[in-house]
């Protein structure tokens, strides 16, 4: 059981090791990851995001509505004969 444990070891280890190569575009997302598990105080960009996730929510109404005839629109058909 220790040899095979420590087996696993070195193995985790060198393939950490192989995995830990410096490149160049590492260099450059760098910066992205030095403030990670930080939090912006307040709501932050949250009424952002819930804007964008309203605009979503029209556009996914407005596809279903066109979809389901609810808006006509000219030369749009919907049906799958068309589609060929």
């Amino acid at each position: 059981y220790c040899s095979i444990t420590k087996y696993f070891t070195i193995l985790i280890f060198y393939y950490f090791k192989i995995m830990a190569l410096r490149t160049r575009l590492g260099e450059i997302l760098r910066p992205l990851n030095a403030e990670y598990g930080k939090v912006a105080p307040g709501w932050g960009t949250t009424p952002v995001m819930g804007v964008f996730m309203g605009l979503f929510l029209v556009f996914l109404v407005i596809i279903l509505q066109i979809y389901n005839s609810s808006i006509i629109l000219e030369n749009v058909d919907v049906d799958w004969v068309t589609v060929n």
